[in-house]
């Protein structure tokens, strides 16, 4: 049974919509996916946490 992630990938615009005030925490070594707000293609590194049912473009979690 394929489940959506909690934790979901966010492009650079969206974080800077949804929090203009942190610093973001990248990860060094990512691949291509889509942002979770914008659903545009996303290499930023960027991660949220975020409730999949209320999540405008989640993702399913990876390995499964």
């Amino acid at each position: 049974m394929k489940r959506l992630a909690w934790t979901q990938p966010c492009c650079d615009n969206c974080w800077q919509d949804h929090y203009p005030d942190h610093i973001p925490v990248r990860l060094i070594e990512v691949e291509p996916e889509f942002c979770v707000y914008c659903a545009s293609p996303t290499t930023s590194g960027i991660y949220v946490r975020i409730d999949p049912v209320i999540a405008p473009h989640p993702t399913l979690t990876k390995g499964e």
